[in-house]
This record gives structure tokens, C-alpha cells and sequence, in this order.
């Protein structure tokens, strides 16, 4: 009995990965080729059988028609042999790239490691393992063959992105810009490059890099999402919009409807706002995605659609507890129905995960007065008024900051700002940020000096309530 020969390839495999159009044309074409070559081959053995299988009852053809015969079936049998290894030649990689694909990531990883030789089966691997964020295992597989081998631009790209999400920054960017130098052509090497620049605060940088990367290729949806992203910070509105809408028209997502909510929300144009809200909660549910659908639907009056975002940001507070910006919004939410009982419970909740809230101690204050209970209301109010002033100051600085575009004078009064107020851990978030641009900056580093250590803002300790913390 004769021995079953398997590719490894499952059926499943095969319906869940198939070919790519560029290996798909090659494969179809040479296909093609074999087949003519094929028929051509039977068509000649029906035309001339009495050559082949005459024998001595049909010996009617002459030896010159029977060497011209053979002639022509050798030539044929060489050009089937010529094209099945001009086709195979042509899609080995292609093949191997198609059956690694539909290899599940924990068998990819047992043969990485056994075949570091396998330069093809690294980049795979380290692809799978970068889509399912395990970004440490893809470093340690990826770095020392994109080391030992500085001429493959993908696997220094791969170890690159690799690298920086695994924390090591400056490694990390070092490769995404050698795999940039190796292609400039190369889309891709130039988006990952791009996002590492923003990730680092080099939003313009990394802006001019998107709008590249969809030059070189339009068809690029996630450049224009990131492109439009940049632009809605800079609150540049109607660009955003439209390069959000040029990527959503090219591969919606999740994201691209989110930013195009936010931005049609600061553009006023609300029903617009709500659908690409909706759209966005529909392909992922997520405390992002719940939390700005609530808040656009609670911008329009009536009761109903209150209560109808309430929904939506209880779901939030649900997949985050500790969304405080969330917990925000479900109180004004609650006020606004004078449910202040509920009210009450989400602000002591939100102020308990962040005590520095100064609006929340008014919030909070506002509602004890709504319930009849002067005391506690007195108490909030008192530590509202007492951590004021800070407010207005840090709040004119990040207002200076902002239309300052990030620049390093904006970003150190920023910092002397949170200083002022005693917010030593926000402080350090702006100058370390600041310094990775500018690592000479001497005024920035003397400004970090002084931003170590625990916070010192003094903050009175919320009045017990024991209702109020009740669940």
C-alpha cells in the first residue's frame, strides 16, 4: 500500500490563509503554462498514436514521421519539466510564507527557536507574536538575527518594533531607522518609524512621515487615521476630518470612527457625531468607544437621552473601574436627572482613585447641598476652594502649552506650574518627555531634580460618609 504524503498544510489552514494576490498571479499563471504544456502533450499523442502504439499491425508512418514525433514530445516533455521548476523557483518563499502562516504561533515558536537559521521563519514568528502584544518574546527571537544579518531590512523592522515595546526605546528606534535607510520606498518601514517618533512626543516629525507613507502608498488606511489624529490635537478640525474619512472610506475600524466622532463632536455637527459614535461602539466595545458615545448622546436635551447615555457610561465604568474621566461624566449625567444620591456615591468614588479632582470636591459639595446635607457640603466646598488657585495656574499653563505646539519654554512653565502645586509625578511626565527631544536642555534637567519624590500637594481627606461609600 502506498504511503500518504502530506504537506502539513490542514484544510483549515488553507481556508483561513489563503494565498496572497502576489503569490496567488505567479502560481495561477504558471498553473496556466503547465496545463497548456499538458494538453498540448495529449493532443500529440492522439494525433500520432499509430506512431506510438502501432506497433506491427499499424507500421503505416515512415521513420522520418516517427523522428520528428519523438522531436516534438521530447520538447514538450522538457518545457513541462523547464516550467514546473521555473515555478517552483519563483514561489519557494511565497509557499513557505503561506504554510507558516497558517501555523499556529506556539508551534512557530518551537521551530524559531530550534532553526534560528530560518530567517523567513523569524520574521513570521516575530510577526504573529507582535499582533498578539508579546512584544519580549519577539525581542529575544528577532534582535540577535537582525544583528548578524544588517542587510534584511524586515527583520531589522520587526526587531525594531520588537525592541521599543519591549521598552527598549532607543535600540528599538535605531533599528526601525536602519530598516527606513534600506527602503525608502518602503511604506511600512516609514508608518512604524512614524508611530515610533509620536510615541516619543515628535508628533510633527512623525506627521510628516504619515503624509509620506500615504504618497508612496494611498491606499494606506492607517496613515490617514494617524495623520488625522495628529491633526485633531492641533485642533485642526476640518483637516482631520478629512483624512479620517479618506481612511474610513478605505478600511473602516473602531478607531477611525472614534476620532471621527471626537472631531465631528468639536465641529458642532452632533447627528453626524452620534453615528460615527455609534459605529465606532459597534466594532468594539471598549470604555473609549462607550464613554464618548454617552457623552455625545447627553448633549441632547430630554430625559430619555439621558438616561439612554447613563447606559452608556455605567457600561464604561463597568469595563474600567478606574476610567475617572468616566466616573466624571456618569456624575454630571446623574446630577442632570437629580438622581444626586447616585451622584454622590460616583464622585466619592472618583475622588477616592484621584484626590487632586478640584471640580470634583464642587461637584461633590453641590449635591450634598441638593440632599439637604449642609455639613458635608461645607467640608467639600472648603477643600474646593483651597485647591483652587492651583487649578487657574496649572490650568493657564496647559492652556499655554497647548497653543504652544509642545515647545520646550511652553513645556518647562508647565512643569514649574505642576511644581507650584505641589504635583511633583506630573512634573516628571512633561520633563521626561521634554528631555527626550532635547537631552542638553540644562533648565529641564534641573527641573527634574526638583520633581523627585512622592507628591507634596496637602489635601484634607474627603469627610466620612458612610452611605456614600456604600455600594
Amino acid at each position: 500500500m502506498a504511503r500518504r504524503v502530506t504537506t502539513g498544510i490542514t484544510s483549515n489552514a488553507i481556508a483561513e490563509h489563503p494565498l496572497p494576490l502576489n503569490t496567488r498571479l505567479p502560481v495561477l499563471g504558471a498553473g496556466c503554462l503547465l496545463l497548456a504544456a499538458r494538453n498540448g502533450l495529449l493532443r500529440h499523442l492522439r494525433q500520432h498514436k499509430d506512431v506510438y502504439y502501432g506497433g506491427m499491425q499499424r507500421n503505416k508512418s515512415s521513420n522520418s514521421s516517427r523522428s520528428s514525433s519523438t522531436r516534438r514530445l521530447r520538447f514538450l516533455l522538457v518545457l513541462l519539466v523547464l516550467l514546473g521548476g521555473l515555478a517552483g523557483l519563483l514561489n519557494a518563499e511565497a509557499l513557505q510564507r503561506w504554510r507558516y502562516r497558517g501555523t499556529p504561533v506556539a508551534d512557530l515558536v518551537a521551530q524559531a527557536r530550534t532553526h534560528p537559521e530560518d530567517l523567513l521563519l523569524l520574521e513570521i514568528t516575530g510577526e504573529r507574536l507582535l499582533a498578539s502584544d508579546r512584544a519580549l518574546e519577539a525581542r529575544d527571537l528577532l534582535l540577535p538575527a537582525a544583528e548578524s544579518h544588517p542587510d534584511r531590512a524586515r527583520l531589522a523592522l520587526l526587531a525594531g518594533r520588537a525592541a521599543w515595546k519591549s521598552g527598549e526605546e532607543a535600540r528599538g528606534g535605531e533599528f526601525l531607522r536602519q530598516a527606513m535607510e534600506r527602503v525608502p520606498a518602503d511604506p511600512n518601514a516609514r508608518f512604524w518609524m512614524a508611530e515610533f517618533l509620536r510615541s516619543r512626543g515628535y508628533s510633527h516629525e512623525a506627521q510628516d512621515l504619515f503624509q509620506e507613507v500615504t504618497r508612496l502608498d494611498p491606499q494606506y488606511a492607517l496613515a490617514w487615521c494617524r495623520w488625522g489624529e495628529i491633526e485633531r490635537e492641533d485642533e485642526h478640525y476640518e483637516v482631520a476630518l478629512e483624512k479620517l474619512e479618506r481612511a474610513e472610506k478605505l478600511q473602516p475600524t473602531a478607531d477611525t470612527a472614534y476620532h471621527r466622532a471626537a472631531v465631528l463632536q468639536s465641529l458642532g455637527r452632533l447627528a453626524e457625531a452620534e453615528a460615527a459614535a455609534r459605529a465606532a461602539y459597534a466594532r468594539k466595545r471598549n470604555v473609549e468607544t462607550a464613554t464618548l458615545l454617552g457623552q455625545i448622546v447627553q448633549l441632547t436635551p430630554g430625559p430619555d437621552r439621558a438616561r439612554e447615555a447613563q447606559a452608556y457610561l455605567q457600561e464604561a465604568v463597568r469595563l474600567d473601574p478606574a476610567a475617572v474621566e468616566t466616573l466624571k461624566l456618569l456624575a454630571l449625567n446623574q446630577r442632570s436627572l437629580g438622581e444626586h444620591a447616585a451622584a454622590v456615591k460616583t464622585l466619592r468614588r472618583m475622588l477616592r482613585l484621584a484626590p487632586a479632582s478640584t471640580d470634583g470636591y464642587l461637584l461633590l459639595g453641590q449635591s450634598y447641598q441638593a440632599l439637604g446635607r449642609p455639613l458635608l457640603a461645607g467640608k467639600c466646598l472648603a477643600i474646593y476652594h483651597g485647591l483652587e488657585p492651583l487649578e487657574v495656574k496649572v490650568t493657564r499653563a496647559e492652556y499655554q502649552a497647548n497653543i504652544g505646539k509642545g515647545s520646550p519654554p511652553s513645556q518647562r512653565a508647565l512643569a514649574r506650574a505642576y511644581l507650584e502645586a505641589g504635583r511633583q509625578d506630573m512634573a516628571r511626565t512633561v520633563l521626561t518627555r521634554l528631555l527626550r527631544k532635547q537631552p542638553e536642555d540644562v533648565s529641564a534637567q534641573d527641573l527634574l531634580r526638583q520633581a523627585q519624590g512622592p507628591p507634596t500637594l496637602k489635601i484634607a481627606p474627603l469627610p466620612p460618609d458612610p452611605e456614600g461609600d456604600r455600594p
